[in-house]
């Protein structure tokens, strides 16, 4: 026995568990899922950028009544178009609040129903113990909790890579060809959020490739093995021109810099010079191994930072010892493949497109990864209790195998308590404090002009945005209607309000009209930052 081993060979036989068990801990894992989202849904001081994008999107959609000009990845968007739709049916305000209550909604509502799936996939693949512990640590991570209760396509598109998995696993372990033309399906549907959907299909075909040079192996024909490749492939070429035809796959150049958010629109886009930074050609990304070896990093890292670093170390004990000790080739290709291909695709992207790894990529690894978490924490309790018995033989190793293993899960799901329960961008209660301020003071048809869009769409009026030009030093002015490329140097002469960032020892922003303060918040408790409502007097 290896030292990766060790802990595993004192697992017992895992008992099945009933259905009523089954429906029992879904219903648990639904209600702490869910209750925990309602609670930083509600308690959010602010989206993220990109909510924004996906919320524009959304009102295009429906100011259009169908397809608006270029739109890609429609899927979220629509989504929450049909959200908002519903509840103004029900007799909500259709106003900015609504749009993003819906979206965090839609989001969270897509979390849930990720869950149920990847528990039901982690039933396969470990333990039911295991699993359930695995999902207990998915659900209490900060960073992806926070993720499910915001304005973002992330968990709707896990959804879409779990169901994938599920139904490519399902097909192979039934052998029927059915759930291969289903798996095509679901990750062609998911395509409309976001391309990265496709890895059902993708891992899908591998294995029916690698069965097609080894049919004996298996018991599938070739025959069969051809059968359900092309059910795959047709069934996701029909799902990907349904959702073509209906989006028609449009991507934009440059997204509208209201709708992309602050940080991605400084001088148009802030991510402009990384970009270029990052434009390498074939020849130097071969000889630049430096940087794909950065971008190897940064994936890791942002993996581990999700698992709050205690759990990645555990999660990559117990994944090499439980993939070593047990011969499951699904297992062994589809965990694998997974971790190849998002690898592979984050460091691409690192090097291609821009040197910077999201946490929020890591989001389906991180999902899988907890499944091992379970069995890296019982490796390292045995290890402990081995140490410690040496000096005391009559010790009942596993009794003290299994406290230790209880006491580290204690410790693990305490240290994500602080992060997990703090209230989403509570750093920048200052923009909400401003968007409050102005609901409340001014009228419906007030024009302001704001440097972040997200408080004009919490106030429910109508936002000019404006930033500093890159090269000359004045400000552009953008509205949220006018598509790319429509910013202007003169502020409208219709702006009735201004709000301001202002920082200690940062000069003011010249708007070349007079202004009077009408109030002004802190940007967070005890903070010298300031958010200044100013009215334009002229």
């Amino acid at each position: 026995m290896t030292r990766w081993d060790h802990g595993l060979a004192q697992s017992k036989t895992p008992v099945p568990l009933t259905p009523r068990q089954e429906l029992r801990f879904m219903a648990v894992m639904v209600a702490l899922t869910a209750g925990l989202g309602l609670y930083l849904l509600l308690t959010s001081v602010l989206i993220a950028d990109d909510g924004m994008y996906h919320i524009r999107q959304a009102q295009r959609l429906m100011d259009s009544g169908g397809k608006p000009p270029q739109i890609n990845f429609l899927g979220y968007s629509w989504l929450v178009a049909r959200a908002w739709r519903l509840a103004t049916t029900l007799g909500a305000d259709p106003g900015g609040p609504t749009w993003i209550y819906t979206a965090q909604a839609v989001t969270l509502l897509c979390r849930v129903l990720a869950v149920l799936v990847f528990y039901r996939l982690g039933r396969i693949l470990v333990e039911p113990k295991d699993c359930l512990v695995g999902m207990l640590v998915l659900i209490a991570l900060p960073e992806p909790a926070h993720w499910g209760s915001d304005a973002l396509r992330d968990w709707p598109s896990a959804l879409f890579i779990g169901l994938g998995l599920l139904t490519v696993i399902r097909g192979i372990l039934t052998e029927r060809t059915r759930w291969f033309a289903a798996a095509g399906v679901l990750s062609g549907l998911g395509c409309a959020v976001h391309l990265v959907a496709a890895q059902g299909a993708l891992l899908g075909t591998c294995w029916l490739g690698w069965r097609w040079l080894r049919p004996a192996a298996t018991g599938w024909t070739r025959r069969r093995l051809l059968m359900a490749a092309g059910g795959l492939w047709v069934c996701f070429a029909g799902a990907l021109w349904v959702v073509g035809a209906k989006q028609g796959f449009v991507i934009p150049e440059r997204f509208n810099v209201m709708d992309e958010g602050a940080d991605a629109a400084a001088g148009f886009d802030a991510r402009a010079s990384l970009r270029q930074e990052a434009g390498w050609s074939l020849q130097e990304v071969v000889t630049g191994a430096g940087r794909v070896i950065r971008g190897l990093a940064a994936t890791v890292e942002a993996l581990a930072e999700n698992l709050m670093w205690f759990f990645a170390v555990a999660a990559a004990i117990g994944g090499i010892g439980l993939i070593r000790s047990r011969h499951r080739r699904i297992e062994r290709f589809m965990v694998g493949g997974l971790l190849l291909v998002n690898v592979l695709l984050c460091v691409a992207r690192y090097v291609w497109v821009e040197p910077h790894v999201s946490r929020r990529y890591m989001l389906t690894l991180t999902a899988v990864a907890c499944f091992y978490v379970p069995a890296g924490l019982r490796t390292m309790a045995g290890w402990w209790v081995s140490r410690r018995s040496a000096d005391n033989e009559k010790t009942d190793t596993t009794t003290a195998a299994n406290r230790v293993f209880w006491l580290l899960l204690v410790v693990g799901l305490s240290v994500c308590v602080p992060k997990l329960v703090r209230p989403m961008r509570v750093d920048k209660q200052g923009y909400r404090d401003a968007a409050r301020w102005i609901a409340r003071n001014t009228d419906e048809g007030t024009v302001i002009a704001v440097f972040d869009p997200r408080i004009a769409m919490y106030a429910d009026r109508e936002g000019v945005r404006y930033v500093p030009d890159p090269q000359f030093g004045y400000l552009l002015f953008h509205r949220s209607g006018d598509g790319p490329d429509r910013d202007v140097r003169p502020m409208p002469a219709d702006v009735e309000v201004v709000v301001e960032d202002v920082r200690p020892g940062q000069s003011r922003p010249d708007f070349d009209v007079p202004l009077e303060e009408a109030a002004s918040f802190a940007l967070k408790r005890g903070s010298s930052a300031r958010v200044v409502v100013s009215r334009v007097t002229q």
